[in-house]
């Protein structure tokens, strides 16, 4: 199989017994890899009725044809699961060069079932498997975990681990890789965690076979050339995702003071322009990028603050500043420092502490139930230290723990009507009042609240045709008119990408740069694999993976119900007061439904399932 290593690693922990199966290629034109080929093997082997953190769960490591190549932004890997937080279907997309050499060392999937007696890791080296003990490194944050098994392997292996977050069974706890890369929603790390499995490392320098390499060369090369014709105006470059806080603010999309106040509001000491200016020392490329908008940040001043490595993006920037009303940036980039260190979502989790200042702020908690802790607004070293205890599941750290629904169970008050989630998993920093399709796109999306399953920002502010730089002149709408349609193609496109795998930031508008189409990547399929892929039939293969994950959801109980956004607050600012609610969004949620082939309580038709080949 061009394009593939053909081979799928099934590891069960229980009996510590490795086995190696075929890859079908009909599968594989099917649902191509990434998240598709997770799908079609967790839908397979994970029924309704087995307990996320129970060892029957699986936890499947996937890449799929363009890792291992030469393909620009294919430096990525997925990894699946049920998800310990919403109950539902669990994935994670990472960037950094554990996917190209996970695919290089022989694989395009492994499979974790079962439950290791003790903590191990397994490595993965040119094609030579071992469960190895990983005792010494309980207990080890990300990093340390990293660094530990590169000494003892060497420093061409490349290691996804889990930190404290994940050994605690932390429910939004996720998989490190590469010193700050992550797989952050959904609780993966904290499956891993529940199967006793600290860490995969891999070492690969096997060769990806191209059906007609000169041809996917001569594509590569122009790829390239374009990149760099277009790249006149880099901001993901200089600035990487943080420049979205500069620039979403005014929109009315940044969210402040837990969801109660909208965009426009002060920003003075965050921002990419405020952090290329203070605590940037570079950027950081993953595996195949010509852009490199990871951030390497140092700070030294104040010296409890004081860090160096991976900096914070735009949802931690958001998460922990607007949203706590923190406006320290040196205090956002070590709380980032912890998170990645304890492995644990930053969305997640920065939705937690500015949850609990609400609360806080509204007298439903107080310094008896925080252990001390003055969760007032802004409160920088408060935050922090309720970080650290959620991830040690320390006091009132283990009520928040298990995700935003069981801590406003656990407060009361009333508190579970102001919590912004879908199906358990809280928002990202992304308005719907002020982005009405993202109601829809929260709502509908496969894992819960979602930002990155479907594209409402490119379609309502025409990012396609504008530089970032002038979206204060972009005009904008408030109602969901047109938004299904839009939505319901931007999620199959989104399926497409996440099984290639390849990054989102390549996508149309996102960043400026080369614009990678469904069209060209249909094109450099082909020519990978020696396959006859058309456009069309690539995004069949999205839609394909996104109703299969879709029954599996159904399977797990989800209905119509779970796809509304919960009741939002009017706020003024950028967003002008515009909730998307009651019976528009009802209807544009029918008209979404009707677009899918779905009947009206979000079930895919027997009719939609033929039509697409999901018997």
């Amino acid at each position: 199989m061009y394009g593939y290593m053909g081979k799928v690693l099934r590891v069960d922990l229980t009996g510590e017994k490795i086995t190696e199966e075929p890859l079908e290629e009909e599968i594989a034109k099917q649902y191509i890899g990434g998240a598709g080929l997770a799908a079609k093997i967790i839908y397979d082997e994970v029924g309704p009725d087995v307990d996320p953190l129970s060892p029957e769960n699986r936890l499947v490591f996937v890449v799929g044809p363009f890792q291992g190549t030469n393909i620009p932004w294919s430096g990525r890997h997925d990894i699946a699961c049920r998800s310990p937080l919403t109950g539902i279907w669990a994935e994670g997309s990472s960037g950094g060069f554990f996917g190209n050499a996970f695919k290089r060392s022989g694989y395009d999937a492994i499979i974790f079932q079962g439950k290791a007696s003790k903590p191990v890791y397994l490595y993965v080296n040119d094609g030579e498997t071992e469960i190895k003990d990983a005792e010494r490194l309980w207990g080890k944050d990300a990093y340390e975990t990293e660094e530990s098994l590169k000494k003892e392997l060497g420093d061409k292996v490349r290691v996804a681990c889990i930190g404290k977050g994940g050994e605690n069974m932390v429910k939004f706890a996720g998989v490190m890789s590469d010193m700050g890369r992550t797989t952050g929603r959904s609780g993966i790390g904290c499956v891993m965690g529940s199967k006793n499995l600290k860490a995969v490392a891999v070492r690969g320098t096997k060769k990806v076979e191209a059906a007609d390499p000169e041809k996917l060369s001569a594509l590569v090369r122009g790829m390239v050339r374009a990149n760099r014709a277009w790249a006149m105006e880099p901001p993901f470059a200089n600035y990487g995702t943080s420049i979205w806080l500069d620039l979403f603010n005014d929109f009315g999309d940044v969210p402040f003071k837990y969801w109660t106040l909208g965009g426009g509001s002060d920003l003075t000491s965050l921002g990419g322009l405020k952090m290329a200016e203070e605590i940037l020392t570079g950027n950081y490329h993953c595996y195949g990028c010509p852009i490199g908008c990871g951030r390497e940040v140092k700070v030294t001043s104040p010296a409890k603050y004081a860090v160096e490595g991976s900096g914070p993006e735009y949802e931690t920037l958001t998460a922990f500043g607007p949203l706590c009303m923190i406006d320290d940036l040196a205090a956002i980039a070590k709380v980032n420092d912890i998170c990645n260190r304890y492995g644990i979502d930053t969305i997640e989790t920065g939705s937690l502490v500015a949850f609990s200042m609400h609360c806080y702020d509204k007298g439903w908690i107080t310094r008896e139930d925080t252990d001390g802790l003055d969760l007032i607004w802004g409160n920088a070293d408060a935050a922090i230290a309720l970080v650290e205890k959620i991830a040690k599941r320390e006091g009132f750290g283990n009520t928040l723990a298990d995700g935003l629904k069981p801590a406003a169970e656990k407060i009361g008050h009333g508190s579970s009507k102001i919590i912004m989630h879908v199906k358990g998993q809280a928002f990202p920093m992304h308005d719907p009042r002020a982005m009405p399709g993202t109601a829809i796109n929260y709502g509908t999306s496969e894992r819960g609240a979602c930002h990155l399953h479907g594209a409402s920002i490119i379609a309502e502010y025409g990012l396609g045709s504008l530089s970032p730089f002038s979206l204060k002149n972009t005009p904008k709408k408030f109602s969901l008119e047109g938004e299904p349609a839009m939505i319901k193609a931007s999620q199959d496109v989104a399926d497409v990408f996440d099984s290639l795998v390849q990054c989102k930031f390549s996508a149309p508008g996102i960043t400026m740069q080369f614009v990678v189409t469904p069209s060209l990547q249909a094109v450099l399929l082909s020519a990978l694999t020696g396959w006859d892929v058309n456009v069309k039939d690539l995004l069949k293969c999205g839609e394909r993976m996104f109703n299969l994950k879709r029954l599996f959801n159904v399977r797990c109980g989800v209905t119509r119900e779970d796809d509304m956004i919960p009741e939002m607050v009017p706020v003024k600012g950028g967003s002008k007061g515009y909730v998307p609610k009651g019976e528009e969004l009802e209807e544009a949620i029918n008209e979404y439904y009707e677009l899918r082939g779905w009947d009206n309580d979000g079930v895919p038709t027997k009719e939609k399932l033929m039509e697409l080949g999901i018997s």
